[in-house]
Order: C-alpha cells, then sequence, then structure tokens
C-alpha cells in the first residue's frame, strides 16, 4: 500500500473513531437529560413487565380487568326519626375487595331543577365477591329531595389477604314487646384470632311478601378474638311486619 493510501485509511479510521465517539456522547446525554425512563404507565411492555404496564413491578395485570361496585337497590327509611339510606351494593369481583371505597351522597331538591342540598361524604369497603347491605345516615334528606350516591376509586386486596371474617350470630331471638316495638337479640361470636375495632349489625324487617319496610342498626366496638358480645336491637312498630323473616347482616373491616 502506497503512503497515500494508508494516509487515507488512517484518516477514514479516525473518522469513524470519532463518529463512534460522538455518537456515544450524544446518546448518554440524550439517556441522561431527555429520555423517560421505562414506568407503569408509558403504554409499553418493558421493565419485567408480564403485559403493558402491568405485572412484574407494576400493579398487577388483574387489576385492570377489575370491574367496578354496583348499586344493586337503594330505599329510604327512618331510623330513630332519622332518614337513612338502605344501601345494597355487589362487587362483581371473585378475587378481589376494596378494602377502601369512598362515596359522596348527593342530597338534591326535586322541585329546584336538582339542586344540590348537601353532599354527605363517607368510605365503606366490600369483601371479594360479596352483596352487602349498608345503612347510612342522611339527616338533609326530606321528601322533598332524593339522593343519589357516587363511589370513588377503590383501594383493592387480593382475596388472600382481604377475606370476609369469620363473624358468626347465634342465640337469636326476635319478639314483639307490648308496646309493639320489635326487640331483637342474640350473641355476635368473633372466631377470628383478630380484634375488630367495629362490627356494624344491620337488622332489616320485611313484611309477607319480602319488601323491606324498616331497617335498624347497632355497634358492637372492640370485639377481642374468639370473644362473645350479647347485642340487642329495638325498632319501633311496623306495620305488616312479617317478624320471622328478619335478617341480620354485620359490617366488620379487617384491621
Amino acid at each position: 500500500m502506497n503512503p497515500d493510501s494508508r494516509r487515507l485509511a488512517k484518516q477514514f479510521a479516525y473518522g469513524i473513531f470519532f463518529c463512534i465517539f460522538w455518537a456515544a456522547i450524544i446518546w448518554g446525554g440524550y439517556k441522561t437529560f431527555f429520555a423517560v425512563p421505562p414506568s407503569c404507565f408509558d403504554n409499553k411492555q418493558n421493565q419485567n413487565e408480564a403485559g403493558v404496564d402491568c405485572g412484574g413491578v407494576c400493579p398487577d395485570c388483574a387489576l385492570r380487568a377489575l370491574r367496578p361496585v354496583e348499586v344493586v337497590s337503594q330505599r329510604y327509611f327512618l331510623l330513630n326519626d332519622n332518614p337513612t339510606l338502605l344501601l345494597e351494593v355487589r362487587n362483581p369481583n371473585p378475587l378481589y375487595g376494596a378494602v377502601k371505597l369512598p362515596y359522596v351522597v348527593e342530597i338534591r331538591d326535586m322541585n329546584t331543577s336538582n339542586k344540590n342540598l348537601q353532599s354527605v361524604n363517607g368510605e365503606t369497603f366490600i369483601y371479594p365477591g360479596e352483596n352487602k347491605y349498608t345503612i347510612i345516615d342522611l339527616p338533609g334528606l326530606t321528601a322533598d329531595s332524593n339522593a343519589e350516591i357516587v363511589f370513588g376509586t377503590p383501594t383493592w386486596e387480593g382475596a388472600v389477604e382481604f377475606s370476609s371474617p369469620k363473624i358468626t350470630f347465634r342465640g337469636v331471638t326476635s319478639k314483639l314487646e307490648g308496646n309493639g316495638n320489635i326487640f331483637i337479640s342474640g350473641v355476635l361470636q368473633n372466631n377470628e384470632t383478630l380484634l375488630f375495632p367495629r362490627v356494624i349489625i344491620n337488622a332489616l324487617f320485611f313484611d309477607g311478601n319480602y319488601n323491606v319496610i324498616g331497617v335498624s342498626k347497632t355497634e358492637i366496638q372492640d370485639i377481642l378474638a374468639f370473644e362473645e358480645r350479647y347485642f340487642q336491637i329495638e325498632h319501633p312498630q311496623l306495620p305488616n311486619l312479617d317478624l320471622a323473616k328478619t335478617r341480620l347482616f354485620f359490617e366488620a373491616n379487617r384491621p
């Protein structure tokens, strides 16, 4: 190879080297200062994800397929002369429950173009696959208003960690007092190894056609592991009551 050819080859090699060098510098600067790092929100399957933005270091892919909690029915009653909402909700997800389910109840005036009169904020919970009754106090509700409940974003938990607690009723009796009032009593038994800070017992009263005609509730606090606790519920007399159809439900969120 003559000297001119060697010189051209050397210049070409140097040129290739400097191109690679500056390309590496530019690429490194881009990655450092401009490139968006992989995340669980970039619409790409990366960083060991099992699907697009789910699995691996991201939330479980099953969470993306979860269906919202559904309102089955809502009815209004007076409880101790205070308006209350009996809400029946259903969780259509058998593998996940909502440890926190925030809600807002909007009370609107039916006579003034649905004007919002009051907003009642609260929070409940629901176990995997559960159908649940809950009673919400609505002191601002009147005969000229109605209410609409809107759920916020739930905090989901898997069925293994968040399963319905082993709490049972026993020795429940229902009777009518001499003045016609309804009296229910029994024992609530905690069959778990956990202390439950708060257990709400809801009572639903039916007529002969299984229509709910009244509700009541009581609360037990700090029931210890394997403890039994006596409870009683009273309600003023109800016309057309079929006492034998009375049903009890408990609400107890895992601590």
